[in-house]
This record gives structure tokens, C-alpha cells and sequence, in this order.
């Protein structure tokens, strides 16, 4: 799959107005997460994107962790992309990411 999330290469597929969105697109994630971090000390960024593919349009969170291992309930906080969350938070990985508190 190409995107926002893929290497630049891969994302804009060689277009020169996709480069540029790529590239507009992670020069804000930059900025946006040194001000936070100047300001706040630390902050999280959410990943949060919708997929045509769905029939019913689903909006999803990127957590990079694969649907199986989900479904399993085997989630692995350290290879997970809200694992600084896991450790400030008192709830479970589990509980968070299934909104249970």
C-alpha cells in the first residue's frame, strides 16, 4: 500500500505534487511535535486516517499492531506506536485500546 505512511518513495509514487504533500506533510508532524514537546515536555500523535477499501468507510488508528494479534488479545505494548501512553497510563494496553475505561 502507498501513502502518507510509507517511505517518501513508495508514498508519492514518483509524482512531484505527491512529493510535495509528503513532504509538506511530514514537515508539520515535525513542527507539531517539537512544539509540543518545547511547550509540554511530551505529547502523543495520533495516527489517524480512513481507508476507501472498507465498504462502510471506516475511520482507523494507527497502532502498528497486526489485526491478528489484536483479535488474539496478544498486544505486545513494546512494539506498539502508543507504547510511551502504556507506561504513563494505569490502565492496561488492553483496556486502552479497547476504550474499557
Amino acid at each position: 500500500s502507498s501513502g502518507i505512511n510509507a517511505e517518501r518513495e513508495e508514498g508519492s509514487q514518483g509524482i512531484g505534487s505527491a512529493e510535495r504533500m509528503w513532504d509538506t506533510y511530514h514537515y508539520y508532524i515535525d513542527y507539531f511535535r517539537k512544539q509540543i514537546t518545547s511547550y509540554r515536555g511530551s505529547g502523543i500523535v495520533f495516527d489517524i486516517h480512513g481507508y476507501s477499501s472498507h465498504k462502510d468507510n471506516w475511520i482507523e488508528l494507527g497502532y502498528l499492531i497486526y489485526r491478528s494479534d489484536l483479535n488474539a488479545r496478544k498486544i505486545v505494548s513494546s512494539k506498539s506506536s502508543i507504547r510511551s501512553l502504556d507506561r504513563r497510563s494505569p490502565y492496561s494496553i488492553t483496556q486502552l485500546l479497547q476504550s474499557s475505561v
